[in-house]
């Protein structure tokens, strides 16, 4: 009937109060319970290593590794160890999540939009109004799209540069390789010209002319023989880098006996 109380009096189970508007009694098998919902208040709010005021809107740039934590409460004055929260963040779950510790921590909350909704009950009570916190955790530059976007340009650049590289250095090979083949090849032909001296096939074609001419076909058949069996092993050695000893002293009697 009032807050002012003026006595109170136990007559057995039952309390009686005496107030400045009447009497009041209370019986232990029908005391009557608050079923109205606790309001729930934000106490702070807490970003890194930073503390801010209880507010509606909360704006911070990303902090990385750093908590994000809310601590609130609520007002009950009969069993407030009962007292229970529910929260639900947007864009972590669509579910309430039920607790008793008045601090809510996000250990790594990521750049974006959030809408965190906090409601307290206590007992036999029904889920009071929630409370909206708006935050808004804005991104680094590094994390803007259009950071994201150079630095994955840069990286393909890079591959391309890399690729480049490698391939300019392959043709280089190859072209250096081909260089070496052709000047063995010339080296080759210019070592095969010197050993086959014009004026010393030309001789020895017309020596093979004049035999036919003599009709002298047997001493020609031989001359061919020895001429070809001479040309086949210079050509054999000028392919060779280096040659027994004795295959070169060979060939050089095989010549100075032709030559004869």
């Amino acid at each position: 009937m009032s807050d002012d109380i003026r006595d109170i009096h136990a007559d057995g189970d039952t309390l009686l109060i005496a107030t400045s508007n009447g009497l009041c009694y209370f019986n232990a098998d029908n005391i009557p319970m608050d079923t109205i919902p606790p309001t729930i208040y934000m106490n702070a709010i807490r970003y890194g290593d930073s503390a801010y005021l209880p507010m509606r809107s909360f704006t911070h740039i990303y902090e990385s590794k750093g908590a994000f934590e809310v601590e609130f409460g609520a007002i009950a004055y009969d069993l407030p160890d009962l007292v229970e929260y529910q929260y639900n963040l947007s864009g972590d779950t669509v579910s309430w999540v039920t607790t008793k510790s008045n601090i809510i921590p996000f250990p790594d909350l990521q750049p974006g939009h959030y809408e965190l909704l906090i409601r307290a009950r206590k007992y036999r009570s029904d889920w009071g109004p929630a409370v909206t916190l708006d935050m808004n955790i804005l991104p680094r530059w590094y994390q803007e799209w259009w950071a994201r976007g150079i630095l994955v340009l840069l990286g393909v650049l890079g591959i391309l540069f890399i690729l480049r590289f490698i391939v300019r250095r392959i043709k280089a090979a190859e072209k250096r390789k081909t260089e070496y083949n052709r000047r063995i090849a010339e080296l080759e032909a210019k070592a095969l010209t010197n050993q086959m001296n014009p004026h010393f096939i030309f001789n020895s074609l017309n020596s093979v002319q004049h035999l036919i001419l003599e009709r002298e076909e047997k001493q020609a058949l031989n001359f061919l023989s020895d001429f070809a069996t001479l040309m086949r092993q210079m050509l054999n050695n000028s392919r060779k880098s280096f040659i027994p000893l004795e295959e070169e002293i060979a060939f050089l009697t095989r010549y100075r006996n032709w030559k004869r």
